[in-house]
C-alpha cells in the first residue's frame, strides 16, 4: 500500500530465509546479525529503511536492514513474544497491507514495551544503531 513501507515485505523475506538456514543446520540467525552488523565490508547503513524514497526502493540495504531489525526485535521482546507477534500480525494482514507504525504498534501492544527507541534507532534513522541490548545487539 505504501511503498515506503517496503522494509516489512522484504525485511521479512530476508529474515525468514535466515531462520531457514539456522533451522537447515547453518549459521544461527543472532551470528548473521552480529556479523552483519559488524561488517566494515558491505554496510547496511546510510539509509532511511521505513522510507527509503524511490531511488533505493528496494536497494540491499532495505533487505538486510529489514531482516536485522527482525531478528534484533526477537531478541529484544523473546522468542516466544515474537512468534505471537507473527501470528498476530499475519493474521491482520492476511489479505491487506501493515504500514511502519502499525507494525510497531502491534508489536508494543503484544510485547507490552515501548519499542519507540528501538523502531527509531533501526528503521528510522540511517545511522547504525547503538550495539545495546535494548537495540537486540547486547
Amino acid at each position: 500500500h505504501h511503498w515506503r513501507d517496503v522494509w516489512l515485505n522484504e525485511g521479512f523475506a530476508t529474515y525468514m530465509e535466515h531462520r531457514w538456514i539456522e533451522a537447515h543446520g547453518g549459521e544461527t540467525t543472532s551470528r548473521w546479525l552480529r556479523d552483519t552488523y559488524d561488517s566494515s565490508d558491505t554496510s547496511p547503513w546510510g539509509l532511511v529503511v521505513a522510507d527509503p524514497g524511490a531511488r533505493h526502493l528496494f536497494d540491499w540495504r532495505v533487505y538486510q536492514r529489514g531482516g536485522m531489525t527482525l531478528a534484533a526485535l526477537r531478541k529484544v521482546i523473546g522468542k516466544g513474544t515474537f512468534a505471537d507477534l507473527l501470528r498476530q500480525w499475519t493474521a491482520k494482514h492476511r489479505h491487506g497491507h501493515g504500514t511502519t507504525d502499525s507494525f510497531e504498534a502491534l508489536a508494543e501492544q503484544v510485547s507490552r514495551q515501548d519499542l519507540t527507541a528501538f523502531f527509531d534507532a533501526w528503521v528510522r534513522q540511517a545511522d547504525q544503531p547503538a550495539d545495546t541490548a535494548a537495540n537486540g545487539l547486547g
